[in-house]
């Protein structure tokens, strides 16, 4: 199974039955989670445990370890989607550059 697939399938799953959001393959390696009407303690929540699952689990036929990072921005009156996916975008690439296997908050 490709491995994109795999994550966006325990995204997927994951989001069904929290009923929070919508998830997107949004570039090269990258995935975009929405999450409407959510505060974002249970954001942060619902990413951790993504982040757990994709961590715990193991590939049999790969001798790779697997881990995400995450990027999570709120929504600000003056944002537009634009500038929200910036914000995310760039906490993500905090969280890589703190050692990669984390969460970081706009």
């Amino acid at each position: 199974m490709d491995l994109y697939i795999f994550i966006l399938l325990i995204l997927a799953v994951t989001l069904v039955t929290t009923k929070l959001g919508i998830n997107e393959k949004f570039g090269g390696e990258e995935f975009l989670i929405l999450m409407c009407n959510t505060q974002l303690n249970a954001g942060y929540g619902l990413c951790e445990k993504i982040r757990l699952k994709v961590s715990d689990y193991i590939f049999e036929y790969e001798c790779s370890h697997i881990t995400i990072s995450i990027g999570i921005a709120e929504l600000k009156c003056d944002d537009n989607i634009s500038s929200l996916i910036k914000r995310a975008d760039d906490c993500l690439y905090k969280a890589k550059l703190n050692g990669r296997n984390k969460i970081e908050l706009c």
